[in-house]
């Protein structure tokens, strides 16, 4: 409630932001500058609602949007000025109410820095939503279903695990002589799987071309080991030479090794989230000698660092998990004019805040479809699908991809998910996670 003394104060008020419904706002407050700011998770006009988020968990939807919207509290469809997107727990309620409800204060946060530097054209915001049914607190038969559904398939889950495990593998094929610089297409060809020791899983390909020959580096998970190293190997057009050979190891978890060239030297940059931060290394013997050359950011638990040359500078995007939520899925970006820094973070972080989207899933790929940032759908559960997002703006103080297109899982028999895809001018990999007989002690690659 606003104070009862100084109303002259409530008149230099800039935004309102209502916790619960806008409706309610003390008519006092609704002449602030900028107007009043809600919160509409999902359906629900509030966080605060008590059939929050229910009747979307009962749907089964994947994940739902958090919006922070501006209208007049009589206003039917206020307009979305900022809005993230956040998994769904299949199993609890809770965790999903959690999840959703972390958003918010990243979104007022953001608004206020676009109007803080674009003044009230930051107002004009979106569409608005699409209209949303309004249903209430769910009556005691309906929950009862539900409970009964949520425990059912838990427990068929558990008899899945005991018979079974997932196991992700790597795949390679060489590119097309017609291959075009467009969006890819995983269906198109076969893949040919590269076959990995019996207690190892592999994963997160990455490719780089050196004096004619091509490199294939990836994240190379020892189950007796209980972390993962990095590993490469040569691909010739009769298939790899030889098999992967651990190229680094630290006392951590490493992977996702994102190798690139700049200035005459190789460098690879994989993620170490485990030793909380982005550390670059450098080749003195490529491909298997590698030092540490810089680290870049500190004190930064992010996944999946990825780097690009754009307009004079290096950028550089990971996804961070935020408190709450139930994967990483708001993206950072650092930006510095040399690989030694400094790196600084953008005002905007995070750039995006989209559990379909966000994390990234290989380097970017340039071409006639634009620039294109691979990234993580993990709405459905940890990397089921890859969405490819144009990048529309990138600079130090503003950034705007759009979705344009999707690899999904169904590019091989027995693909449950797929979330890294790379490509040089020879070959193109990817990786998948598929279900295999509990024989052959393939485990789960950890979530990290």
């Amino acid at each position: 409630r606003p104070p009862a003394a100084d109303p002259g104060a409530l008149g230099a008020l800039d935004v309102v932001v209502a916790l619960g419904r806008p409706e309610a706002v003390d008519p006092r407050l609704t002449g602030a500058r900028h107007g009043v700011w809600s919160l509409r998770v999902g359906a629900a006009r509030t966080p605060t609602d008590e059939a929050l988020l229910f009747w979307e968990h009962r749907d089964g939807d994947a994940s739902v949007a958090v919006r922070l919207e501006l209208g007049a509290a009589d206003q039917a469809t206020p307009h979305t000025l900022e809005c993230a997107w956040t998994a769904i727990d299949a199993v609890s309620l809770q965790r999903s109410r959690a999840a959703a409800c972390d958003k918010p204060a990243t979104l007022v946060r953001r608004a206020l820095h676009r109007l803080h530097h674009e003044g009230t054209a930051a107002l004009d915001g979106g569409p608005p939503p699409a209209p949303e049914p309004t249903r209430g607190h769910p009556p005691a038969r309906t929950l009862a279903r539900h409970a009964a559904r949520v425990a059912a398939g838990v427990l068929g889950r558990r008899l899945q695990g005991a018979v079974s495990r997932e196991a992700w593998y790597v795949a390679y094929r060489p590119r097309a002589p017609d291959a075009g610089a467009g969006l890819p297409s995983a269906a198109s060809r076969p893949w040919t799987p590269l076959r990995a020791p019996l207690d190892h899983v592999y994963a997160d390909p990455f490719l780089i071309e050196r004096e004619g020959r091509h490199w294939l580096f990836l994240e190379d998970y020892s189950y007796r080991a209980g972390k993962a190293g990095i590993a490469c190997v040569e691909l010739t057009p009769d298939g790899p030479r030889g098999v992967p050979e651990t190229v680094l190891e630290e006392d951590g978890h490493l992977s996702y090794p994102f190798v690139f060239e700049a200035d005459g030297a190789m460098y690879l940059l994989p993620e170490s989230s485990a030793s909380g931060r982005i550390a670059l290394y450098r080749a003195h013997d490529f491909p298997r000698g590698w030092a540490l050359e810089h680290v870049l950011v500190p004190a930064t638990r992010a996944m999946d660092p990825t780097l690009l040359r754009h307009d004079g500078r290096y950028w550089l995007f990971a996804a961070v998990q935020a408190p709450g939520s139930l994967f990483a899925d708001d993206l950072c970006i650092w930006w510095a004019s040399a690989l030694a820094g400094p790196w600084r973070a953008h005002p905007l972080n995070p750039v995006v805040s989209d559990v379909r989207r966000a994390r990234p899933a290989g380097a970017f790929l340039t071409g006639d479809a634009g620039l294109i940032r691979p990234g993580q759908d993990c709405s459905r559960g940890y990397g089921h699908a890859i969405t490819l997002s144009r990048v529309e703006v990138l600079s130090t103080r503003d950034y705007r991809e759009r979705p344009v297109g999707r690899i999904e899982p169904d590019w091989g028999p027995g693909v449950l998910a797929t979330h890294s895809y790379n490509r040089d001018a020879g070959y193109e990999v990817i990786d998948a996670n598929r279900r295999l007989p509990m024989l052959r002690r393939p485990g789960a690659r950890p979530r990290h």
